[in-house]
């Protein structure tokens, strides 16, 4: 385990590696803005009520019940695990850009609502999920970037966001949703 602490820490320093007031300090903080849970799961609960006007209802319930559960997993793991963030862990070497946070880490509450979001559509609509996977890949990225997460902590948050949120849309596509162009 000591190993795989490590070699967290070595990839988070190679990521986090930037000079104070780069070019792409003010992009990745407006990406992880956009990635907090409340405008990820926003975003996709207007395009889903978008799509199916005709089911709005059920479509807020949806988005509410994911914002809800998504809240809920982070809290949780993150009180359970104890993970440190990286200005804890690596006072000297990480570079923060923004508000530096001494909270606990995992999972990252970021990646998990925009790879739930993302799991989601890859259930309801393909062609949603090709054009969300960037920013959701963005989103994880600037995490390490702006050097809040261990790489360990994203990829923690997005696996526990995508695999429940896919399996949940199964389950509510059979009840509630006819997608209109599904590519398989």
């Amino acid at each position: 385990m000591n190993q795989l602490i490590q070699w967290d820490q070595q990839l988070f320093l190679a990521l986090n590696l930037h000079p104070p007031g780069h070019l792409f300090e003010r992009f990745f903080l407006t990406i992880t803005d956009l990635g907090s849970a409340y405008w990820a799961i926003s975003l996709s609960t207007v395009t889903l009520l978008l799509l199916y006007r005709k089911q709005a209802v059920k479509t807020l319930v949806v988005g509410a019940g994911f914002s809800i559960a998504i809240a809920a997993i982070t809290f949780i793991l993150k009180h359970k695990i104890g993970r440190l963030r990286p200005a804890s862990v690596l006072p000297q070497l990480a570079h923060s850009v923004g508000q530096e946070l001494y909270t606990h880490s995992f999972p990252s509450g970021h990646a998990m609502s925009a790879f739930a979001v993302l799991g989601f559509l890859y259930v309801i609509d393909r062609r949603l999920f090709y054009i969300w996977l960037p920013f959701s890949i963005l989103v994880a990225w600037s995490r390490i970037y702006i050097g809040a997460h261990f790489p360990l902590d994203v990829l923690g948050g997005a696996v526990l966001g995508f695999v429940p949120a896919v399996v949940v849309a199964h389950l509510f596509r059979l009840r509630l949703y006819r997608p209109r162009n599904r590519l398989n």
